[in-house]
């Protein structure tokens, strides 16, 4: 094969760090991050945040002494429902049993459940795992007409030079969500920059995330920062809309100013 090219190294670490890559490939990726350190770079973050992932997706370990007080809530539900059953004969003798499972479920669940991450966090581990784009270019606003049910504010950027490269569908939190993916010109570079778009309706944006900053912008708070490594944007926007920046190239206050050259703030874009 062709040998491995900066280029070619966002495409193919994920699949690298998770140990699918041919031996061949996987050795060329190896000797290229050798001898490139702004690859290789890349690549301890983008490792050390599949570590962090896994470790964010293991299940939490039973509270001290959880065994101990579900067996004695059992217990008591037991002892009461027999009270119940001496003074009511009709009762079924399977209730206490049911009676004694809601109990311990809602006993034994209620209390592990966490409160769910930002939204930033889920368009970050979006960006890394890179699926492949549905359609590109000028195909990208027909396909929507087709394929999104929803409504989608396009940006329009002033004073910077961008290209969309092409579109797909994902979602966020179980919501239908559209993914466009930029080249964006900056600093004599071009830099891949991902948006998200969803109906946000009930999300409160106000939270941001982990070592987020926050901007007012056209009167609407925008959340921006680093999050594992990437740049990211997030907000509420006009019409209940959300909208989700992220790039592996350009720092949150870099991206947030990308934002805020776009008529997206303002007033809806042009479908």
């Amino acid at each position: 094969m062709m040998p491995i090219r900066c280029e070619d190294i966002e495409s193919l670490l994920q699949t690298h760090i998770d140990g699918e890559l041919a031996d061949d490939d996987a050795r060329e990726v190896e000797a290229h991050l050798a001898a490139c350190a702004n690859c290789r770079q890349h690549a301890a973050r983008e490792r050390r945040f599949h570590h962090e992932l896994r470790a964010a997706l293991a299940p939490p370990p039973a509270p001290e002494g959880l065994r101990e007080r579900m067996g004695h809530a059992l217990d008591q539900e037991e002892w009461r429902m027999r009270g119940q059953a001496r003074r009511s004969r009709w009762l079924l003798p399977a209730a206490s049993s049911l009676a004694a499972a809601a109990a311990l479920l809602l006993f034994a669940v209620s209390p592990l459940q966490a409160p769910e991450p930002p939204v930033a966090d889920e368009a970050v581990l979006q960006h890394m795992r890179r699926p492949p784009i549905e359609v590109q270019g000028a195909a990208v606003s027909p396909w929507l007409q087709k394929y999104y049910r929803g409504r989608v504010d396009m940006p329009r950027f002033v004073g910077v030079s961008t290209e969309l490269r092409g579109a797909r569908l994902s979602q966020v939190r179980g919501r239908q969500a559209v993914q466009f993916y930029y080249d964006v010109a900056l600093g004599g570079r071009q830099h891949e920059v991902s948006m998200q778009i969803f109906d946000a309706t009930g999300f409160d944006f106000s939270r941001g995330f982990t070592g987020s900053r926050t901007s007012v912008v056209e009167g609407r708070p925008l959340s921006y920062g680093e999050l594992r490594g990437y740049g990211v944007v997030a907000y509420g926007g006009p019409g209940g809309l959300g909208y989700l920046f992220t790039s592996a190239h350009l720092d949150g206050e870099h991206l947030l100013e990308l934002v805020t050259r776009s008529n997206l703030l303002s007033q809806g874009g042009a479908r």
